[in-house]
């Protein structure tokens, strides 16, 4: 299975920098870097319920070491109490980001769901629903600024979806076949 929580990081981190052209990564002090690391700050607080001090590591591990969970803290409540009223563009970089990610929680229930089906009925309706969902995350209708490549059409985590119910499909199928041959 994913490292989640480090993809979830790294994801989102990279939806930040798109969105706002904006390396969150660079230990400079101008406003807009203070204020897109706040967006990225309050996303994975206040949305993903990361830890101040696990949002903290993520930023030592990517080579920024004076990030620490005080500092995390301020830049969340700075977020709330300022920052969003001031740059109005980050709110609906928020938004979109946001309409972008699926929470690891709806896919923890896909997952379950997937492996609780029984019939092929059941199966080819999640499959159907797993699709819509997929085709309607317009990930390519992002701001892509600077050298930032673009992303893949279909995320890691989507294509872990399709897998599994590729998966599922081929054990009820030999299941299938099994009951057939008995008859």
């Amino acid at each position: 299975m994913i490292n989640y929580k480090a993809t979830k990081f790294q994801q989102v981190a990279d939806l930040v920098i798109n969105y706002t052209g904006t390396d969150i990564f660079n230990p400079r002090k101008q406003q807009d870097f203070v204020d897109c690391r706040g967006l990225f700050d309050t996303i994975m607080r206040n949305e993903y319920g990361f830890t101040l001090e696990a949002i903290a590591k993520f930023y030592q591990r990517k080579g920024f070491s004076k990030r620490s969970h005080c500092t995390i803290l301020y830049s969340v409540k700075n977020f709330s109490n300022e920052i969003k009223y001031r740059r109005k563009d980050l709110n609906e970089y928020l938004i979109e980001i946001l309409q972008t990610e699926v929470t690891l929680r709806q896919y923890e229930t896909i997952f379950n769901l997937i492996m609780k089906v029984k019939t092929q009925k059941g199966l080819q309706q999640i499959k159907y629903l797993a699709h819509k969902i997929i085709n309607n995350i317009d990930v390519n209708s992002s701001k892509f600024v600077g050298n930032y490549p673009e992303m893949e059409i279909v995320p890691e985590n989507q294509l872990d979806l399709l897998r599994a119910i590729e998966k599922q499909e081929v054990i009820l199928s030999k299941a299938a076949d099994g009951m057939q041959a008995n008859f």
